[in-house]
């Protein structure tokens, strides 16, 4: 089977990306309260980070079943 085929990307899912963390951005591009990093990845969903008003930053994860 070659790199491109549907076993490899399931197997390259599984060992690599799933338990893997993920990077959004750097902290400094969320300086200021209320800005905001948005990323949808193949093996992640739709994950957002932001700037709260007491400077720390919090992430969500949508994600079902996990």
């Amino acid at each position: 089977e070659g790199y491109t085929s549907n076993s490899w990307f399931a197997r390259e899912m599984e060992k690599v990306f799933v338990p893997s963390w993920t990077l959004m951005g750097r902290e400094d591009e969320i300086s200021s309260p209320g800005e905001y990093l948005a990323s949808d990845t193949e093996w992640g969903g739709p994950v957002a980070a932001c700037r709260g008003t007491d400077g720390n930053i919090y992430a969500f994860a949508n994600v079902v079943g996990l």
